[in-house]
């Protein structure tokens, strides 16, 4: 039997020489060309080129300083950590921003010593982590000033060529740790609050928000429905806004900062049921700032006076709800309105129309008048309990009297409808009302009298 061979023709080893070198050059030689043959950043192109949603690390070194190195990383959750604690999510992204907009002023490819430029030691070196796992960590290397500008020289360790750059480069990487920590006073999001409370003059106001909105309970326990854009107003100003500058990190002496019995305290509790605390001094003397911390953190920060004042306490004038009618105009199925002993009884159809059997459809639109009615504020606020002044403001026997159902609420057991009594004329000119679950006084002008007494007729005769 013979043995078979395999014979190769020799005019294909030449062919297969080559495709060998090719191959030895793709596995060994060429990766390390790889960078060097990438287009070249070049004058006025920008020196970075990454965009801040594809990071998920920054790592900033100061080689002769490493107490303010400084590495960021993107958390699963969202958050950002500066040096393994919490940090402040807008100040990355102005420093990046920055970074961005920094543009080439000149390349330098012909040179000898990196010494020269201050980048064989750095002044600062930029590693830039991305999310996509394929990609290469960019890193940048920070050196002198050039001469005759203020521009840096920077080198890109993958090219050989030294670049400057406009001095805002260095600048943006010049924060310490401390300046991007978060000073958020509570790390929380407005939108995601189900409780919150301030204790404020030894009286404490608390915010639900439930189904129907932010309900507000008094100090002395009665909770009524909130003024809806005045509470979105101060919980957006309390979750939304920042100290101005961290004094101690992990503070264990509170009493040094005024802070073991505050004067101001705010709780907190979100939709997950995680809970802080917020504890704000007197104002500090010969200053107008105030200390804060957050129980959580255990950081004390500063903040304005004026911040304080104006956008962070209660009101108590503010906070209450100023409509004359509380419950939502989607939410009410029946309004009688009772005056001179007569009821006019308005009800709602299948198409959000109104309508009244006791007038002529003819004289008055229905419809709007109970939009208008329900959309009508009272127009002064007072502070004045009724059940604590032996005034007779006339509720007892009231002018008119208004009394809202509530859809799938006024077959239930022991329901009472929403009243809004109108009481006597005071001796200024104004009627008194009194409004269903709340404890203080509110009044109306004559004019919004006369719009209510009217019942939207263009006459005021009846059947």
């Amino acid at each position: 039997m013979v043995e078979k061979k395999t014979i190769i023709d020799k005019k294909f080893i030449p062919t297969l020489i080559a495709l060998g070198t090719l191959i030895l050059l793709a596995i060994f030689i060429l990766p390390t060309l790889g960078p060097e043959k990438m287009p070249l950043p070049s004058a006025k192109d920008h020196i970075v080129n990454a965009n801040f949603e594809d990071i998920n690390s920054i790592i900033i070194l100061t080689p002769d300083a490493n107490e303010i190195n400084i590495d960021l990383k993107l958390q699963k959750n969202g958050q950002w950590l500066v040096n393994g604690k919490l940090a402040y999510l807008p100040e990355i992204e102005r420093m990046f921003a920055v970074l961005k907009t920094v543009t080439i002023t000149k390349t330098i490819d012909n040179y000898s010593n990196l010494a020269d430029f201050g980048l064989e030691t750095p002044k600062k070196i930029l590693g830039l982590g991305f999310k996509d796992k394929e990609k290469n960590e960019e890193t940048y290397y920070v050196g002198e000033y050039a001469p005759a500008s203020k521009d840096r020289y920077v080198r890109i360790p993958k090219f050989s060529r030294i670049y400057m750059v406009e001095k805002e480069f260095y600048t943006a990487l010049s924060m310490t740790p401390q300046g991007f920590v978060n000073k958020d006073i509570f790390t929380m999001e407005p939108d995601q609050i189900k409780e919150f409370s301030i204790t404020q003059n030894n009286k404490t106001y608390k915010l639900t928000n439930e189904k129907a909105g932010w309900y507000v309970t008094l100090p002395n326990n009665i909770k009524i429905y909130a003024d809806q854009n005045r509470t979105t107003t101060l919980v957006n100003n309390v979750f939304g806004n920042s100290a101005r500058a961290l004094i101690k990190d992990e503070a264990t002496d509170l009493a040094k900062y005024d802070l073991e019995k505050p004067p101001i305290q705010m709780t907190a509790v979100n939709k997950e049921g995680k809970k802080a605390n917020v504890l704000i001094s007197n104002v500090i003397p010969s200053t107008k700032l105030r200390y804060i911390t957050n129980t959580i953190t255990k950081r004390v920060f500063v903040i304005q006076e004026d911040i304080i004042k104006n956008q962070l306490l209660f009101n108590d004038l503010d906070i209450r709800n100023k409509m004359i009618i509380v419950p939502k105009l989607s939410d009410i199925s029946k309004v009688i309105i009772t005056k001179d002993k007569k009821k006019y009884i308005f009800e709602v159809d299948d198409i959000n129309l109104w309508h009244c059997n006791q007038l002529k459809q003819e004289e008055i639109d229905t419809t709007d008048f109970i939009e208008s009615l329900t959309a009508h504020y009272v127009d002064i606020t007072s502070d004045i309990d009724i059940k604590k002044t032996k005034e007779n403001f006339g509720f007892d026997n009231p002018q008119i009297e208004i009394s809202c159902y509530e859809k799938d609420k006024e077959k239930t057991k022991g329901y009472k409808p929403y009243t809004v009594k109108i009481g006597k004329k005071s001796k200024e000119g104004i009627y008194y009302i009194e409004k269903s679950n709340d404890p203080y006084l509110y009044f109306i002008t004559q004019k919004t009298m006369n719009f209510i007494n009217n019942l939207g007729l263009k006459t005021t005769k009846v059947h």
